[in-house]
């Protein structure tokens, strides 16, 4: 009997716990933040945009190495989720990668 009141109070305790809140994301125009995909590095970076979907965009480029070409949008979109997920957020499901620039993917709205 002991025991399923110890464990009754141990349930009712745990019921109030929540989750810690995401860490923040850097400030728009932040520093770069190097990524590791496999062997490859990247540099994934929030900017502010007049122009993008909820003022953000998210670009990433290899570091070294073969430049990202317009082929590789879904290494691209990996390390775009890496970079939310890593700050305990997730990309813009709506976010559609662009590729504008022999290294350069933009993905408009960054984080959510």
């Amino acid at each position: 009997m002991k025991i399923a009141a110890l464990i009754l109070v141990g349930f009712v305790c745990g019921c109030g716990v929540t989750p810690p809140p995401p860490s923040p994301l850097p400030p728009a125009d932040s520093s770069p933040v190097r990524i590791t995909y496999g062997v490859a590095k990247f540099d994934a970076y929030l900017q502010a945009s007049d122009q993008a979907i909820g003022g953000l965009m998210l670009t990433v480029t290899r570091v070294g190495g073969t430049p990202l070409d317009y082929s590789e949008g879904r290494v691209a979109k990996y390390v775009a989720e890496r970079f939310c997920a890593d700050r305990g957020h997730q990309l813009d499901p709506n976010s559609f990668g662009h590729f504008t620039a022999l290294n350069t993917w933009i993905f408009e709205g960054g984080c959510l």
